[in-house]
């Protein structure tokens, strides 16, 4: 975090440790809700766990809850994910308020 202030300055107000399956949990009350969740590894991690549906419609039912309404971004950084994975995370995403994106031009490998 320190290096992050260096680079870009003190507009970084920090970081929450806890259960991101549980992201109401720990905030119960803001008054400011975040613009962006930055997910490098966590759902690729949940991803392999047998109940990984679970989990991961428990983190973006969270995220959608904490995320500035219409503007708020869930970035999902993932190694090229599977087209029923992602149905899965188009139907949640509708039924949720979350809109995504794969395979961005001039930013996915074709790995």
């Amino acid at each position: 975090m320190s290096q992050m202030e260096k680079k870009y300055g003190s507009s970084i107000k920090g970081y929450h440790c806890g259960d991101a399956t549980k992201l109401q949990d720990q905030f119960p009350s803001l008054e400011e809700k975040f613009d962006m969740i930055l997910d490098k590894g966590l759902s690729d991690a949940l991803f392999c766990d047998e109940a990984w549906d679970f989990w991961i419609s428990n983190l973006l039912r969270g995220a959608s809850e904490i995320l500035k309404e219409d503007t708020g971004i869930y970035l999902l950084i993932s190694y090229k994910l599977p087209k029923p994975t992602q149905e899965f995370l188009q139907e949640l995403g509708v039924e949720i308020g979350l809109e995504w994106t794969f395979d961005i031009p001039l930013v996915s490998n074709n790995r």
